[in-house]
């Protein structure tokens, strides 16, 4: 409650008091969503508009059926590799293994934490898979463990989730960075690119390929 961010209303527009950053929508307006506070470039687009109404709730001015609202789960996101944050799997050594396995007979191995007993990385039931132009896209969370996500490791170091018509992670953007939060991907055309490659350490967590001082984890909050 102490750390809650000041916002002033313009317009249709909520906008931090100490910055020029005003909140949007990640996506399109659509149920589990995300929210992000951007430059003042992003007014142009209308996932930046809201409604304040009577009662107090805040609606997207293009889908005024939606208000805000927090996640019963946290999103999984980008950490620094040996935060307290990053995610510990209770599998990693059968993940690392499956690395070098070849074809497409791999088993699926459980997302399930060593780091946090009784959870593990899960998709929401209520935050369907999004369609953003050619791309579907679906957020991943740390969740009960018993719907953990299974995955495999494809032959170019994706990670691939079982039963799900070919979802890769990803972070947002493709943007390694602390505190992006991932998604799982597929791109709908020809010639969909290849998602993130990953590896996994020997503490048990995973990173990315690209960015080996990064892990997934879960974001500091204050």
């Amino acid at each position: 409650k102490e750390g809650s961010i000041t916002a002033i209303k313009e317009g249709h527009f909520l906008r931090q008091a100490n910055s020029n950053l005003t909140l949007r929508c990640y996506f399109s307006a659509t149920p589990g969503t995300p929210l992000s506070w951007s430059s003042e470039n992003e007014k142009l687009h209308n996932k930046s508009k809201w409604i304040i109404r009577e009662d107090g709730k805040v609606s997207p001015c293009s889908s005024p059926h939606l208000c805000l609202a927090s996640s019963p789960y946290t999103l999984l996101a980008l950490v620094a590799r040996g935060s307290p944050n990053q995610a510990i799997f209770e599998n990693w050594v059968e993940l690392g293994k499956s690395l070098c396995r070849r074809g497409d007979n791999k088993k699926g191995i459980s997302l399930k934490l060593k780091s946090h007993p009784n959870y593990g990385i899960v998709a929401l039931s209520d935050s369907p898979v999004m369609s953003i132009s050619f791309i579907s896209v679906l957020l991943l969370y740390f969740g009960p463990a018993e719907s953990s996500l299974s995955v495999r490791f494809t032959e170019h170091k994706e990670l691939l989730i079982e039963n799900s018509g070919g979802l890769v992670f990803r972070p947002l953007y493709n943007l390694y960075e602390i505190g992006n939060f991932m998604s799982a991907t597929k791109d709908n055309c020809d010639r969909p690119r290849l998602g993130g490659q990953w590896e996994v350490n020997k503490d048990g967590s995973i990173s990315p390929v690209q960015a080996t001082h990064l892990a997934l984890g879960f974001p500091a909050v204050g």
